[in-house]
């Protein structure tokens, strides 16, 4: 970070004795976006001003040149870092940012419409609005996050089967497929059927892929928890294929956590699903080793305790005894 600092101290001392030098500005901009992305965790007000000043240059540099592309899409971006520092202490600073941001993503879909870059980042660009009016204005938001479904839609028709934009055309569809899963349930279940098969198609294609059997995983269990009403049993065939999935990666890798942390509930839905106490015996077990680990304890009790809670519900009347110990466990978390 000295490195860094020591550079951008230089560049700027340059692009103040030169303020019509744009390389110089380019170059202050630049330095100015890695030190934030640096002080992000550790200095966020300091982030906040570096991203604010590499944001300044961006707009001197649309000046400049307004009809760039490399300039607008540099500006799209450093109004999208200033945005999401202010999501949480300034939200309306935020979306002016991200609507701003989103607006010069459109230009640019419409300077190249065949363009997979400016189609993926006018797919962030919507995200990003939709994102943060998503509970004050949920019908706009679903209409935002629809437009990004259908621009990452174009992106795969160009690029053909590239494993990014297959994930991230995934990732958009479970999004309104969630954000439909109460107005139009029906509707929801199809977006979750096009998620599983986009995630069933990275799994089957890169099975070496943790990260791509996670996702089918996730996804299997989106599509059993909107039918567990409706249709307990289709629910379960999903939960017990996505458990199936869940223990090949936790037997495959046994130090590794978070495929423990998948198989615990993968089990957990099993258990709910068929209220087969074995379920239950094994995922609490998994939960209880996770737990044990100091670090992991903050992630885990969300899971661990209502588990305990639900588990000493379901056996309530036949092991009243098993149940009593359960909440007094749950209670100690």
């Amino acid at each position: 970070m000295a490195h860094c600092q020591q550079a951008l101290d230089i560049v700027l001392q340059l692009s103040e004795t030169a303020p019509n030098d744009l390389r110089a500005r380019e170059v202050a901009m630049t330095y100015l976006t890695k030190m934030a992305n640096m002080l992000e965790q550790t200095d966020p007000d300091s982030a906040l001003n570096h991203y604010q000043q590499a944001l300044g240059n961006a707009r001197l540099l649309v000046q400049a040149e307004p009809n760039d592309p490399d300039s607008l899409l540099d500006l799209a971006v450093c109004l999208g870092q200033v945005g999401d520092m202010l999501q949480t202490s300034e939200p309306s600073a935020a979306l002016a940012h991200f609507e701003e941001s989103l607006q010069i993503s459109r230009y640019l879909v419409e300077c190249d419409p065949h363009d997979p870059e400016a189609l993926r980042d006018l797919g962030v660009a919507l995200d990003k609005v939709a994102g943060l009016i998503r509970n004050s204005d949920p019908d706009t938001a679903l209409a935002y996050y629809r437009e990004s479904m259908m621009a990452r839609k174009h992106v795969l028709r160009i690029v053909q089967h590239q494993p990014q934009a297959i994930r991230e055309l995934g990732a958009s569809v479970t999004t309104v497929a969630f954000m439909l899963q109460e107005k139009d349930p029906d509707a929801a279940l199809a977006h979750y059927r096009l998620a599983v098969d986009a995630a069933r198609h990275l799994a089957e294609s890169e099975p070496n892929d943790r990260q791509a059997q996670r996702g089918l995983i996730m996804s299997l269990n989106n599509i059993g928890n909107l039918l567990q009403q409706s249709d307990p049993d289709a629910a379960l065939s999903h939960y017990h294929e996505a458990l199936g999935i869940a223990r090949s990666l936790a037997d495959g890798e046994p130090k590794d956590l978070m495929a423990q942390e998948d198989l615990a509930s993968a089990l957990l839905h099993m258990a709910t699903g068929t209220g087969d106490r074995a379920y239950w015996e094994e995922a609490l077990e998994i939960l209880r080793r996770l737990y044990s680990i100091q670090e992991w304890r903050d992630r885990v009790r969300p899971l661990l305790k209502p588990a305990l809670a639900a588990y000493a519900r379901s056996v309530e009347t036949t092991d009243p005894d098993r149940a009593a110990k359960l909440r007094a466990e749950a209670e100690e978390i």
